[in-house]
């Protein structure tokens, strides 16, 4: 199932776009920022849920899920394959009450010339405002708390045992942020506490280190997401939608916002 509501439906048609190698905008010669969602390889991810929907009928009748639906979704055996970040099994064994045993990981399969994962993250901030002193404290808390568990043994480990002592699961697979060394060593000291089935990731983690990794698109990111929401509902909820016309309508939309700098 595709997730549709919330800019999610926008965001995984990216990812789908990317593995088939698209890209949503472009940056020509001039510097400027050139939106395409008009394009081939956003066309053929809308063909395969237009056909998953239409042909196969294999995509639900839920037409408008989020991060938190399509997870209880997926929690209760409503869904047996969707599109996510590589850490959602945290929050499915949280909220959801996944077993990690039901669970598997893989990446989307990359087809075509320039084709790549789609990757984004988290802003941290600190306030303009902030004092110098404050902003060495914050600073100091994001190293603590972001890095150090990736290269500090006795902070990974601690880390890892209060996850373990508390049922949720260690082992979770995300993109990682250092080179495979690391890695590979913060997985060793990780391994007795561990506590879902590697074998069920093992796709995923054998090709982290080898698949391209492209940028989200650069300009109203979200606004743009958003207004692809409306042509993915369009798709499973329309057999004969337009989607020519609905993503020049998205194109016309966001290069607004753009050439307008909001």
């Amino acid at each position: 199932m595709q997730m549709t509501s919330g800019n999610t439906g926008g965001w995984e048609l990216a990812a789908t776009t990317y593995a088939r190698g698209g890209r949503l905008e472009s940056v020509n010669s001039s510097g400027k920022t050139v939106v395409k969602t008009d394009n081939t390889q956003t066309k053929a991810a809308l063909q395969f849920l237009h056909d998953l929907r239409w042909t196969d009928n294999a995509a639900g009748s839920n037409f408008l899920l989020d991060w938190s639906g399509i997870n209880q979704a997926f929690g209760s055996g409503q869904i047996a394959m969707y599109v996510s970040g590589s850490d959602v099994l945290t929050s499915l064994v949280e909220t959801d009450g996944v077993n990690p045993t039901d669970y598997g990981l893989a990446p989307l399969p990359l087809t075509g010339k320039n084709s790549g994962v789609l990757s984004g993250g988290s802003v941290i901030a600190v306030s303009p405002k902030a004092t110098a002193a404050q902003k060495a404290a914050a600073v100091k808390w994001m190293d603590f708390y972001y890095i150090q568990p990736l290269v500090n043994k006795t902070q990974t480990v601690d880390a890892a045992k209060v996850l373990a002592a508390s049922n949720q699961p260690v082992g979770v697979p995300t993109l990682p942020v250092f080179n495979q060394a690391t890695y590979n060593q913060q997985q060793q000291w990780i391994k007795p506490e561990v506590n879902i089935p590697l074998s069920n990731v093992a796709p995923f983690t054998s090709k982290i280190f080898t698949e391209p990794i492209v940028p989200e698109p650069n300009k109203d990111t979200q606004q743009l997401y958003g207004a692809l929401d409306s042509v993915v509902q369009a798709v499973l909820t329309n057999k004969n939608a337009n989607v020519d016309t609905l993503l020049k309508g998205v194109d016309s939309q966001i290069q607004a916002l753009v050439d307008s700098g909001q």
